[in-house]
């Protein structure tokens, strides 16, 4: 699973065509009277949209840490693992990669909030206008991916918190004349 994961951060194309593929079967299976072309085209054009804000965001993040994308794929992985690593250079650019995602994430749980609303407010439009297989399916993926993002998003934070704490105060003593 490492491995896949790794090769998925270091190959966008991989991500937007399983997106892509997910998305459209899901939707074909909640509503499978849409046409499957025209459902195709609405969730590439949402995948291109979705491309377009990570892109921006792992820009950010790969300046912040310095280096190719084979590097932030290595960052990343020893961030998940909570591995700090022994070269200098390798702990600021990690340390670096952790600040930066501390700062995006820092309104996580006001995120969260709007976001419950947001599926909230959708699962009652279609209680209003949709079918009993559509309210089920909507209701059981909200809830689940609710459930998940939360989770999901305590746990990036806890971990976050605990790297941070461990790069900045692992970190080796310098003396002002060693070079």
């Amino acid at each position: 699973m490492g491995r896949l994961t790794s090769w998925l951060t270091q190959h966008m194309w991989a991500q937007i065509a399983l997106m892509v593929l997910v998305a459209w079967t899901l939707i074909l299976i909640i509503s499978p009277d849409t046409a499957s072309a025209e459902t195709l085209y609405r969730v590439a054009g949402s995948a291109i949209a979705v491309t377009g804000i990570v892109l921006v965001f792992r820009r950010r993040e790969r300046r912040a840490a310095g280096g190719s994308a084979r590097h932030y794929a290595t960052l990343d992985h020893a961030l998940k693992r909570e591995r700090v690593p022994d070269d200098p250079a390798e702990r600021r650019a990690l340390r670096n990669l952790v600040a930066q995602r501390l700062r995006t994430t820092r309104h996580h749980r006001m995120a969260l909030v709007l976001l419950y609303a947001l599926f909230a407010s959708l699962v009652a439009a279609t209680l209003a206008t949709g079918d009993v297989r559509e309210i089920v399916g909507f209701g059981a993926l909200s809830a689940g991916f609710l459930g998940w993002i939360t989770w999901y998003s305590t746990h990036q934070r806890r971990l976050l918190k605990r790297m941070h704490t461990r790069l900045t105060s692992d970190a080796p003593a310098i003396s002002p004349g060693a070079s």
